[in-house]
């Protein structure tokens, strides 16, 4: 994580940024024109903030990748072991294990659809979704051709290097 040399006005925008859960655009706006610096100052520190936030954006989004495996790591061993208990309870003809903390029983679920063949089954045993072809209606405005309920627009962003 890269921290950047902020003032200590920015910092005041920083920590209000961390410790808001919402934030309010409006004291937001206000906290920053009330800085009494030249615009392109207050550009330039304004984008030191923008900067500590994306290396926080990345180490909190390694963390919830780390935690994702994690817990997909646990739910796996989750049920390994219930099938453990479940294949042994069935070989030793039990149903149900009654404990101090827990009750343990096999159970039949409810009926479900195993598909065998998909191509032998009906036509209107399928879901279709409809989805606008973004990159063709593109290449047809971009060719002069009118698609009803489709433009072109061009937007702006900004960027910081």
């Amino acid at each position: 994580m890269q921290l950047y040399n902020l003032t200590a006005n920015y910092q005041q925008i920083a920590d209000y940024i961390d410790s808001a859960e919402e934030l309010d655009e409006s004291l937001l706006i206000d906290t920053w024109e009330s800085i009494d610096e030249a615009f392109e100052d207050k550009v330039i520190s304004t984008a030191y903030v923008i900067k500590n936030n994306d290396a926080d954006i990345e180490t909190i989004s390694n963390e919830i990748r780390r935690l994702q495996k994690l817990k997909q790591t646990k739910a796996n061993a989750n049920e390994r072991l219930k099938g453990y208990i479940k294949d042994n309870m069935l070989q030793l003809d039990k149903t149900k294990i009654k404990g101090d903390l827990f009750n343990v029983s096999v159970r039949n679920n409810a009926e479900s659809v195993e598909i065998l063949n998909e191509s032998a089954l009906p036509e209107d045993a399928f879901k279709t979704t409809r989805t606008p072809d973004k990159t063709a209606i593109k290449e047809a405005l971009k060719n002069g051709h009118v698609v009803d309920g489709a433009t072109l627009k061009r937007t702006q962003s900004l960027q910081i290097r």
